[in-house]
């Protein structure tokens, strides 16, 4: 049987979104553009399920994709059609899973919370991932007002300060145990084990365990560390909560897309960085829950296990699509060359935040061999190396470059630096292509001054 061509390809020489051509989105809908797949989002979600649910033979597997990496509201109502949750921090965030109709008791509200946020998300049923023993009380307190019981999960600080690879966050050899530990998120376990559970009932179910150890590392053996460390920290809360188990044993992300990082800090910190598939993250923490919990007599029987991946879910739906500008050529006193475009770093976060270097292509000729070797950068006053030393075909003003990878964090993370106004999100799905949000305007930018 042939293979299907992927959603996001290069035919005959062109650069297509599905049936659409991304030259042609960028003359239709003008630059620069973020482009989303709805076909690859829709094969990303079905292939992490399936690699999930079938190596948790436990129990139950929900999907939470985290809305912070991707939070344009279409993109959510086209997810909630799949039947999966979200990961949301805030009440923002969780206005938005809402509007797009995810169930609330597919929710993960993670993040700090205040009283009011609080007693709002008690009352729409919404779970609370609790980040401060604090929040306790102040969740059962909204839940007795409210009349209900409130579904919660608490956050918690696996110990993995015996794991000493470095993380490929920092450029300093700096070990994930240490990492992880200085990251502000969860429960110190000490607080955890000082708690008094029966204090809290009837209007708190401790339903279950959260934690996000972060993309520190692509390797199994971080993410089989993680979850041996999470197994480890449910059993100490199982001996001080006299025989406490939990229906819900939540993973968060932090796992890597096939592209992360590529050309970035991350690759110029671990060269040839180890990613692996979901099949076999899935694989590899499974078992290791297993193993951990058999060791720690520590039943796993119908327990849900959750996953809230970003990039591994939505970086590879999207490109980001710009038109050149100028190309400036120089001989001294330094041989040069810069093809500008209508885009700019603060449209492209992880080219900052990250050092990112997304793959790009000529969208009419994605295939054309590369006669020069230039920067291409952006139109605001920052550095705005966007990609340095590309290796590129001739360029023109008017060609229209194509930013590969560019799904996740970028479009949710672009700013407004030389009061540049944000650019349009477009929603291809098949051959059809909508605006998903609009562009802002000058007027916009300025909209909040009085």
């Amino acid at each position: 049987m042939q293979q299907a061509d992927p959603p996001i390809g290069v035919r005959d020489g062109r650069l297509c979104v599905e049936a659409r051509d991304a030259h042609g989105l960028a003359e239709q809908f003008g630059t620069p553009l973020y482009v989303v797949s709805a076909g690859t989002l829709r094969a990303n979600v079905a292939r992490h399920i399936a690699a999930w649910s079938s190596a948790w033979r436990e129990g139950p597997f929900q999907l939470l994709p985290a809305l912070k990496g991707q939070n344009v509201l279409a993109v959510w109502r086209l997810l909630a059609e799949t039947g999966v949750g979200c990961d949301v921090f805030g009440h923002h965030e969780l206005a938005i899973a809402m509007r797009a109709g995810i169930p609330p008791q597919r929710i993960s509200l993670n993040g700090s919370k205040r009283p009011a946020h609080i007693a709002d998300a008690v009352a729409r049923g919404v779970r609370l991932t609790v980040d401060h023993v604090d929040e306790l009380a102040e969740i059962r307190d909204a839940a007795a007002a409210a009349g209900r019981r409130a579904h919660v999960r608490v956050r918690i600080r696996p110990d993995l300060t015996a794991y000493e690879a470095p993380s490929d966050f920092v450029p300093e050899e700096v070990p994930i145990g240490l990492a992880t530990q200085v990251y502000k998120p969860g429960v110190p376990l000490a607080d955890l084990v000082a708690l008094d559970p029966r204090e809290l009932a009837p209007h708190v179910d401790l339903a279950g365990v959260h934690q996000h150890a972060a993309r520190h590392s692509g390797a199994l053996a971080f993410w089989e560390a993680v979850a041996t460390a999470t197994v480890t920290t449910i059993a100490a809360l199982r001996d001080a909560w006299d025989g406490w188990l939990p229906r819900e044993i939540d993973l968060g992300g932090g796992f890597p897309s096939p592209a992360d990082g590529v050309g970035g800090r991350i690759e110029r910190v671990v060269q040839g960085r180890e990613v692996h598939t979901v099949e076999e993250y899935a694989g590899a923490v499974t078992g290791a829950l297993r193993a951990t919990a058999a060791a720690a007599d520590l039943p796993l029987e119908g327990v849900l296990l959750e996953t809230e991946p970003g990039r591994a879910i939505f970086a590879d739906t999207g490109i980001h699509l710009a038109t050149v500008t100028r190309v400036k050529r120089q001989e001294v006193p330094l041989r040069w060359a810069w093809v500008e475009v209508d885009t700019a770093d603060v449209f492209l976060s992880d080219v900052i935040t990250e050092h990112t270097r997304f793959a790009s292509v000529v969208a009419d000729r994605a295939d054309a061999p590369a006669t020069q070797v230039a920067d291409l950068v952006g139109c605001s006053c920052n550095w705005d190396q966007l990609t340095e030393q590309a290796s590129l075909p001739d360029v023109a003003p008017g060609d229209v470059i194509a930013f590969l990878g560019t799904g996740c964090y970028e479009e949710v993370s672009a700013a407004n630096f030389n009061a540049l106004p944000r650019p349009a999100t477009v929603l291809v799905d098949g051959a059809g292509a909508v605006v998903a949000r609009r562009a802002e305007t000058l007027d916009d930018v300025l909209s909040r001054d009085v």
